[in-house]
């Protein structure tokens, strides 16, 4: 099952000749590879990461954090460690293309640090909830990090425009 993100992002793949093609469900959760497409004469996997909430409660999607999962629910890696080269990360600037290895160094080095030390709902907060383990990741960060932003107007009408921001 697609949801709106990965569909989107399938589209612009598409509009720019990249060649996406939709992944099984057993390479989506096993290996955390949503599609393929070619890169630079290269086939490459990619992760759609879409707008995400602080907590599950809020009603808004986060202009400053987005989640990472170091473990998922089962008590397996999590996509930081799946085989996906990049990461694509819904953002309020538009969608982020993140390496996948560069992130999750940095998210395994801050959960090391500030592990049960950072206050809930501020950069670099970990918890688990059952066997997952996640990282809230700010987004100033991504940005700094980012190879490529895609600026996408039904992206941010879509999970943005009409939001209020948080204060955090």
């Amino acid at each position: 099952m697609y949801n709106w993100a990965e569909n989107r992002v399938l589209e612009l793949c598409e509009q720019l000749g990249f060649e996406p093609k939709k992944t099984t469900a057993i390479d989506d959760s096993t290996h955390h590879i949503d599609l393929t497409v070619i890169l630079d004469n290269k086939l490459i996997g990619i992760d759609v990461k879409g707008a995400r909430r602080i907590a599950r409660q809020d009603s808004n999607f986060s202009y400053h954090y987005t989640w990472f999962e170091l473990r998922n629910c089962n008590g397996l890696k999590g996509s930081l460690f799946g085989k996906a080269m990049y990461f694509i990360v819904a953002s309020p600037n538009g969608w982020l293309w993140i390496k996948r290895e560069e992130i999750a160094a940095e998210c395994v080095l801050r959960y090391i640090e500030h592990n049960n030390t950072v206050e809930a709902g501020k950069a670099w907060y970990s918890k688990s909830r059952g066997s997952s383990v996640i990282i809230l990741v700010p987004f100033t960060y991504l940005y700094s990090i980012a190879h490529v932003n895609w600026e996408d107007e039904q992206l941010i009408n879509k999970c943005y425009a009409n939001n209020k921001q948080e204060s955090n």
